[in-house]
């Protein structure tokens, strides 16, 4: 069962000269039963002309077509709190310090390797942290640097709490208020 908390449905509609077409995204806060806590969402269904050509997770054409809804992606699948999936396990993951971290072989991400030859996906650490990526090849330095690299990820993930806190009550305040 689903307990929607707060929910808004925004819409756009365009006719240009070759084309009509329209976006609707749900943006929600929402809470499934065996989940803990809420989580933000925010799908989109894509129309040209009044055919569906697209939905799901469709975040470029939300950003495109209605950019006040980015603090709201931004926080895509975090928690009421603003806390990302699985915070610590996926920095550990897209920084390359996990057996599963994505390999240049087989990952759709940009992958670099560092100088003892360990791949990690800069841009997606610092999507997933929701910093600069400056920020996250900084962190992953420390990282490295550390003799205990998965307890310094639960460090930095605890010390972006609140900031993750206000990025959620960011996007709370734009899905119950309306604002634009």
């Amino acid at each position: 069962m689903e307990e929607v908390i707060a929910k808004r449905i925004d819409q756009l509609s365009w006719n240009t000269d070759d084309k009509k077409g329209k976006i609707v995204a749900v943006s929600q806060l929402h809470k499934l039963d065996k989940n803990t806590h809420p989580y933000f969402s925010v799908t989109a269904t894509l129309f040209e002309g009044n055919r569906e050509v697209a939905w799901g997770c469709l975040h470029e054409e939300v950003l495109e077509h209605l950019p006040y809804l980015g603090p709201v992606v931004k926080v895509h699948l975090a928690d009421d709190n603003g806390i990302p999936m699985y915070a610590v396990a996926n920095a550990q993951y897209w920084a390359g310090h996990s057996s599963m971290s994505p390999k240049s072989t087989y990952s759709r991400y940009e992958i670099e390797v560092d100088k003892n030859g360990k791949e990690w996906a800069p841009q997606m650490l610092a999507d997933h942290l929701r910093v600069g990526i400056e920020s996250a090849r900084s962190y992953r330095i420390a990282a490295d640097a550390d003799n205990h690299p998965n307890e310094y990820w639960v460090f930095i993930c605890h010390a972006l709490e609140s900031m993750w806190k206000m990025q959620a009550d960011e996007a709370l305040a734009i899905i119950q208020n309306g604002s634009k």
